[in-house]
């Protein structure tokens, strides 16, 4: 697969005229999921780094986009983007952060990317119950019981993650790089 360098996804991000809010938050899930990459790693999962860096770091491209088109479908347009820079194994990752993918994830790269992106409020670490607290206040579901199995899922990874990692989520606060 090929990679773009970091300079070219942050400028990606600029030609799009994404606020500098949604790029500090894609900075900190960029940060937590090149942590966890490096931890499970250590303990001898294989997990493909450049996929991490670059699809945690892509995974919010079409946000601005989002938020002023609610035509656009969050996700699926960064896919779209990627392609047509030539990177659509990578839009693929991108993609699959949404909250409704929990249920499809497969591999390392995907659950990382979609985790980090669970444990980042704005461009602040969080716990998950700190981050679902805010989604369930702000984004009201329409299927609750749908959103509940979804979250009981993210936990489900979490408690998978970390036990492979032989630490508690609480690690993520005070060692990932500020």
């Amino acid at each position: 697969m090929r990679f773009p360098t970091r300079e070219q996804c942050l400028r990606w991000y600029k030609e799009l005229g994404t606020p500098q809010n949604i790029i500090d938050h894609v900075i900190a899930v960029n940060k937590v999921a090149v942590f966890l990459c490096k931890k499970l790693k250590e303990k001898g999962i294989e997990i493909d780094s450049e996929t991490v860096d670059k699809g945690s770091l892509l995974h919010d491209l079409d946000k601005w986009l989002c938020i002023n088109d609610k035509s656009v479908k969050h996700g699926f347009r960064t896919e779209e983007i990627l392609a047509e820079k030539g990177y659509s194994e990578l839009g693929f990752y991108a993609k699959q952060h949404r909250g409704d993918f929990i249920k499809s994830l497969k591999t390392w790269e995907e659950k990382i990317i979609y985790y980090a992106d669970k444990r980042v409020l704005h461009d602040k670490i969080v716990s998950l119950k700190g981050r679902y607290d805010y989604i369930n206040r702000k984004y009201p579901a329409r299927d609750s019981e749908n959103r509940k199995e979804d979250i009981a899922l993210v936990y489900k990874l979490e408690k998978e993650i970390f036990d492979i990692i032989g630490e508690a989520p609480e690690i993520l606060s005070g060692n990932v790089e500020k």
